[in-house]
């Protein structure tokens, strides 16, 4: 713990290292394959945990709160996508079965993104929510606690279909996914704002 890693927010000092154990030996990953986006897009092949999540972009509350600001959330938040939710979309992303006993992610004291191997990959959020009993920093864990992330995740995630809804008529797919998942922020797609009501969990978090 305390290296630091690039991040989209700026080098970052990692807090906590979690590895997950797996149930046995054979476990299923989705792969990205190299070159699956484009050219290094990934520069290598990519095994993720179907659940973990992909960023779409980091904006601010209002772009995807129909222009209202939310006061409960950091100013500005991920927008995810879910690594199984690309399985076949394109030639080289699928499911895998490999011998692996565990798999790791890491918390930094805000939440924010790495590259792995040129794709944009969420880390774990800090804080967690209260309504999923994910891991959480605890106080002493923060490298700077006075200036970490401490209001709670309330996720924005979107389905393929949600997704694609957004690609311009005149890009092609491959070309509009590898610009939503590339790392570096300078090509990165730029969406102006996305639909609160495409944020799949948007009801489960207001209904509770």
């Amino acid at each position: 713990m305390g290296d630091e890693i690039e991040t989209n927010i700026g080098n970052q000092k990692i807090c906590r290292i979690m590895k997950s154990i797996n149930g046995g030996s054979i476990f299923q990953y989705v792969k990205f394959s190299r070159n699956c986006f484009g050219e290094n897009l990934p520069y290598d092949d990519v095994y993720m945990t179907k659940s973990h999540p992909l960023s779409l972009g980091y904006l601010s509350t209002e772009k995807i709160n129909n222009g209202e600001k939310d006061e409960s959330q950091s100013d500005k938040v991920f927008v995810h996508i879910e690594a199984f939710r690309l399985i076949d979309k394109l030639y080289g992303i699928e499911l895998v079965e490999i011998e692996d006993t565990g798999n790791y992610n890491l918390i930094f004291d805000k939440h924010c993104s790495i590259n792995v191997c040129n794709l944009d990959v969420v880390t774990h959020h800090p804080v967690g929510n209260n309504v999923f009993s994910n891991p959480k920093l605890k106080k002493n864990e923060f490298t700077d606690y006075k200036n970490a992330c401490k209001k709670n995740d309330k996720p924005f995630y979107l389905n393929y279909e949600n997704l694609i809804k957004y690609k311009p008529n005149t890009m092609s797919l491959k070309a509009f996914l590898a610009e939503c998942f590339i790392f570096d922020k300078t090509k990165k797609f730029k969406f102006v704002s996305i639909d609160k009501n495409d944020n799949i969990f948007y009801k489960f978090f207001n209904d509770v």
